[in-house]
């Protein structure tokens, strides 16, 4: 670590509530004071997680173990978390007061008895992740005029269908899709019989070739009591992506046991989305010029569609950049232009793409545009005029393909970690692997539910220091790292 850093370790400190009690964010030299609760307060233990299938449930599998149960017992012992089978909820147990979160995958058959007990655990702080169909039936097999899931959950109706779209889709930034790319799509095998809801949600079910679609709402995610109540409309098994299946898998666990989450942000310096302008290959060069200087207004570029390390692929559908591993291709690969030609009226096409917009950034996603607006009644830099008056107020990082293109190929070579340690507390590693400065690094912590204000204390004279956003909810922070040089590494340290 450089001369600078070692200096500046001596004067940050950013507190932070990880668990459920308040520690200290420290960039340190092992000497600092630690401002939270002692280390005899806060005696550590590995999450447990209860797998709940209930007797009902596996004798009518003929008592075959669900084929998701692996790929969680997986997940967990990744996270380092322990992992046992339960076959029975009663909540005078006080062994059941120990589990951090309980797990209930496509338990069909559940009393009402054994909802009460479920609802008791949660009132005692105890997390629940459900999965698929659970609790549309009764003991003896009859169903509930709606799942009781809804009891607990903020869903306005479940509905059951047979094909509710062909593929997952990432629709919210949160801290259950971190490390997912905005907009990704999961690739799934449906099953004849699927839930869905009619809810706020992350990850909804769509069409691939419909990539904008609302879709039906395929996770909630809610607070019950003082705990976490998370339900997915699939289960891991259908999940045709391994990598996709750990890191969702893995951020459901560490959320509902409350844990902090990590997230490398897809744009640098704190933006939440971005937005390139190309024209098309048939607009005339007089008409470039001029959506050229309405660009340039805005500080804002005329992207081209091919450089030496980059091309616009007009086969790729996603919201984010994505790296080809291709020799023969352009390293960075951008996704096509979302609007197609046409020529509507001026204040319809206008409304559309201010639409698509919206849509985009809360995926916190690529605004990729055609400039060359064709309207019927207005010439189309009139048009990206007004588009671009309406989104100079969104919190947006206007650039070009070649900027867009280097700032992503030196993303794919940052390593963030986040380590635990019982002892010593956790430590954040940031690592640039990149040949080029990384500027504007943008890291982001989910926080607990019951996080205190996050407070930044530093030395009037200290130059190099990161930067500090926290969420209006308080639910994360935002870390904006200043420049990382080639083989740059920090570490910043804080105490469980």
């Amino acid at each position: 670590m450089n001369e600078s850093w070692n200096w500046a370790q001596r004067f940050i400190v950013l507190s932070m509530l990880t668990v459920a009690t308040l520690g200290t964010l420290v960039i340190s030299t092992g000497q600092e004071k630690l401002l939270g609760p002692s280390r005899e307060d806060l005696a550590y233990r590995a999450p447990r997680v209860a797998w709940v299938d209930l007797k009902r449930n596996h004798n009518h599998r003929g008592r075959r173990e669900l084929n998701e149960t692996a790929i969680w017992r997986d997940a967990a012992a990744t996270l380092g978390f322990q992992f046992e089978t339960l076959r029975e909820l009663d909540p005078n147990q006080l062994e059941l007061q120990t589990f951090d979160v309980f797990v209930m995958a496509q338990q069909e058959f559940v009393s009402e008895e054994q909802w009460s007990s479920i609802e008791l655990l949660l009132e005692r702080g105890n997390s629940f992740i459900f999965t698929g169909r659970t609790a549309i039936r009764n003991h003896r097999g009859e169903r509930y005029p709606a799942p009781l899931m809804q009891r607990v959950l903020p869903v306005r109706a479940f509905n059951e269908i047979r094909k509710p779209g062909d593929t997952l889709r990432v629709t919210l930034r949160g801290p259950i899709v971190a490390g997912l790319d905005p907009g990704a799509m999961i690739d799934v095998t449906p099953e004849r019989r699927t839930l869905v809801a009619d809810a706020v949600s992350p990850v909804r079910w769509i069409e691939r070739d419909d990539p904008l679609a609302e879709g039906r709402a395929a996770l909630v995610d809610a607070r019950y009591a003082d705990a976490r109540v998370i339900w997915t409309s699939f289960t891991a098994d259908i999940i045709r992506d391994e990598s996709q299946a750990t890191q969702l898998l893995g951020n459901l666990l560490q959320h509902a046991a409350g844990r902090p989450i990590l997230e490398l942000r897809a744009w640098p310096s704190g933006f939440s989305s971005a937005a390139i302008f190309s024209a098309r290959p048939d607009s005339d060069p007089q008409t470039v010029n001029q959506l050229d200087r309405t660009l340039l207004r805005y500080g804002a570029l005329l992207s081209a569609d091919h450089g030496a390390d980059y091309e616009v692929d007009r086969g790729l559908t996603g919201l984010a950049p994505e790296i080809s591993a291709d020799p023969n291709r352009a390293r960075v690969r951008i996704p096509r232009p979302l609007v197609e030609p046409d020529r509507p009226r001026a204040a319809d096409l206008l409304r559309d793409r201010i639409r698509d917009f919206k849509t985009v950034a809360s995926m916190g996603g690529l605004y990729h545009v055609d400039a060359d607006l064709k309207a019927e009644d207005v010439h189309p830099s009139r048009v990206l005029d007004s588009l671009l008056g309406e989104l100079k107020h969104e919190h947006l990082w206007f650039t070009d393909t070649p900027a867009l293109s280097a700032w992503w190929d030196t993303r794919a070579e940052i390593e963030v970690d986040l380590g635990h340690d019982p002892v010593t507390g956790s430590t954040l590693a940031v690592t640039n692997h990149s040949p080029r400065i990384a500027s504007g690094v943008t890291i982001r912590i989910y926080l607990p539910y019951d996080a205190r204000h996050p407070s930044m204390i530093q030395s009037s004279f200290l130059h190099d220091k990161p930067s500090l956003r926290v969420g209006s909810d308080r639910s994360w922070i935002d870390l904006i790292m200043p420049d990382l040089k080639p083989s740059d590494s920090v570490e910043y340290r804080f105490k469980l």
